[in-house]
């Protein structure tokens, strides 16, 4: 059997995302050409996107004009960027997809056209950024492309958090010895800074941009803290087996069938500091949740318990940032993203899905496909109403009688008890399908040629056993002749 409009409640929406961008490199040559675009995982909203868009230079707006190509969106500035300013390419959360779902992870990237020549610059840095050492006073060692002030070295120097050190320089003024004189506290990010305007060559002539690192000092044999998995509420761990989060950028499975009131459980792989997790994590707006222990297994997996029953029917991302910390201080080294739908079938609204007549002389039933302008012969009949349910295992007769209603400009009866139902066989176990038939007489006013028209209406008010109404009302209009 065919089920007219069923389909609308099944479509995926994947979260928008950023697929590639251009320029990516720091530095360009100055004769080289510059191409500058954003590609999306889907087609976006092209006015919000380009609302979201901006090329700034130094801080200044980069005028230009837009054009697409597919997911692609490209932007040419009105004049050629100039040698020397630090431009910011730009895409925020205000992108969209057309159907509302906003840029999971913003933009933010920067570049120039043109290494000023002579300046100095850091060739290389060890330990690599976003590196991992077990080491615990492992040395910072930078490699310059040319002898630096070691004066100005030093006052340019930042380090989050602060550590003292002894420093030492190789003959021709090139390699930068760092080496800390305690131990780097673990499981922490760390960042160097060396700020442009303040190191110099020794020419003095200023570094070309500030440059930055980060990594981390991890004993040997610790074990990092991991996400395992998200599920609904409190289920046992033998039953946890959800799809892992996601380490990138890109969505991944998202899990269907979360019912709108299910508390989200975290599935650490070691107990975790509450305190620390609430900072980290990101939500989608207009969601609300408190945060709290699980009911079986306490400080390993944590859960949010949602203020408010979330959205029927929606995508809705969520991303944990690295930091949270567990009960031995030692921290998550990975963002992560997971994805969920709201489409659990014991949500799932009721609708009248299909519409059929047949009078008394007529075998078959026959599909009032064309609401508006059916026409059927006047007389004693039958009318038949498909109303599709997510897993309601009762159909209430009263419950839709009280909400059905028969309007029309001829004659038309029907009486209450004689109203039946029966449970379609092509009911499935995510879908349950009730057949409605409605003995029914209508007849014209009898001039010949009359038509009449006759008006069925369900009211949106109408729900099923587990309190889901309809998105709105049905409405069935059809005549008689």
């Amino acid at each position: 059997m065919f089920l007219l409009g069923s389909c609308s409640f099944w479509n995926t929406f994947a979260p928008l995302a950023i697929t590639g961008y251009s320029p990516s490199g720091s530095t360009l040559e100055a004769a080289s050409p510059v191409s500058v675009s954003v590609s999306f995982n889907t087609d976006p909203d092209h006015a919000k996107a380009e609302g979201a868009f901006s090329l700034t230079g130094d801080g200044n707006v980069v005028p230009g004009i837009y054009s697409w190509s597919g997911s692609t969106m490209y932007f040419q500035p009105f004049q050629p960027l100039s040698v020397g300013p630090l431009y910011t390419l730009s895409v925020s959360s205000a992108a969209e997809t057309s159907l509302g779902n906003s840029l999971m992870n913003e933009l933010h990237h920067q570049f120039r056209l043109g290494a000023s020549p002579g300046r100095p610059s850091v060739l290389s840095l060890s330990p690599a950024d976003n590196s991992t050492v077990s080491n615990p006073r492992t040395p910072l060692v930078f490699t310059f492309n040319q002898p630096i002030n070691e004066d100005s070295a030093l006052a340019s120097m930042s380090f989050s958090p602060s550590f003292n050190f002894t420093q030492t320089w190789s003959p021709d003024a090139k390699v930068w010895t760092l080496t800390p004189q305690s131990d780097w506290p673990a499981d922490q990010d760390l960042e160097v800074l060396l700020t442009a305007s303040t190191l110099f060559n020794q020419g003095r002539q200023a570094m070309g941009q500030n440059f930055s690192s980060h990594f981390r000092y991890q004993p040997t044999g610790a074990v990092p803290l991991n996400l395992l998995c998200v599920t609904q509420d409190n289920l046992p761990p033998l039953l946890r087996l959800c799809p892992p989060p996601n380490s990138s950028l890109g969505p991944s499975t998202i899990q269907t069938g979360w019912p709108i009131d299910s508390d989200l459980v975290l599935n650490f792989s070691k107990p975790v500091v509450l305190s620390s997790l609430g900072a980290l994590l990101s939500v989608p707006e207009g969601i609300t949740y408190t945060l709290m222990p699980d009911h079986q297994l306490a400080s390993a997996s944590p859960r949010l318990h949602f203020t408010v029953p979330l959205p029927w029917n929606k995508v809705l991302g969520f991303a944990l940032q690295s930091g949270v910390l567990d009960t031995q201080g030692l921290a998550s080294t990975q963002p992560v993203y997971f994805w969920i739908k709201t489409d659990s079938p014991q949500e799932f609204p009721p609708a009248v899905t299909l519409s059929e007549w047949k009078d008394s002389a007529q075998p078959l039933f026959a599909p009032l496909v064309n609401l508006s302008n059916q026409k059927i012969a006047g007389g004693t009949g039958t009318l038949r109403l498909i109303v599709a349910q997510g897993t309601a295992t009762i159909f209430s007769l009263s419950a839709f009688l009280d909400c059905f209603s028969i309007s029309g400009t001829g004659g038309y009866a029907f009486t209450p008890t004689s109203v039946s139902v029966t449970k379609d066989p092509e009911s499935t176990s995510t879908q349950t399908l009730w057949v409605v038939d409605i003995p029914m007489t209508v007849t014209t006013p009898g001039l010949v040629g009359s038509v009449s028209s006759v008006t069925i209406r369900l009211s949106k008010a109408y729900g099923d056993d587990h309190s889901n109404v309809m998105a709105g009302d049905y409405v069935l209009v059809f005549f008689a002749s």
